[in-house]
């Protein structure tokens, strides 16, 4: 084979490569086909603060996503803003008579996993902690709702 034919036939090859390449496609994670994302985990920082994994968490209410928080130490409780007209109020979870719900309790062997949203938007949250006593403050942690 002289150096010509294997020059073309390595181009060759390389091109095939290239297009097959090009046109695979990747399946998406399965947490997006079952419409679960990946857990929100709490966890306390000090005796009076505790933080979350996602600062910000993005769900899509066309893929049926649901949010899960989970605790890696304490019993929390998630509480979302009341609902007051101000950006980041209110809640896009709704129960199955249509009425808000506004908190999530989480252990660390039982996760809250909400209901799909039932409105888009941005909505923060607090972190109560075992007591009662806010550990995370709403203004830092949000969940974007997206159609």
């Amino acid at each position: 084979m002289n150096k010509v034919t294997a020059a073309l036939s390595i181009t060759a090859v390389l091109a095939i490569g290239a297009v097959v390449a090009c046109n695979r496609k990747v399946a998406p994670p399965p947490t997006m086909i079952s419409g679960n994302l990946p857990p929100i985990d709490i966890f306390a920082v000090d005796a009076n603060n505790c933080d979350v994994s996602a600062r910000v968490a993005n769900a899509y209410r066309h893929l049926k996503h649901k949010v899960a928080w989970h605790s890696e130490d304490n019993p929390y409780t998630v509480v979302f803003r009341p609902a007051d007209g101000s950006s980041g109020s209110g809640t896009p979870f709704v129960d199955s008579h249509g009425n808000p719900i506004y908190t999530f309790s989480v252990s660390s062997t039982n996760p809250a996993i909400t209901p799909v949203p039932s409105t888009s938007g941005y909505f923060e949250y607090a972190i109560n902690d075992q007591n009662n006593k806010q550990c995370k403050d709403p203004k830092d942690p949000g969940l974007i709702v997206k159609d």
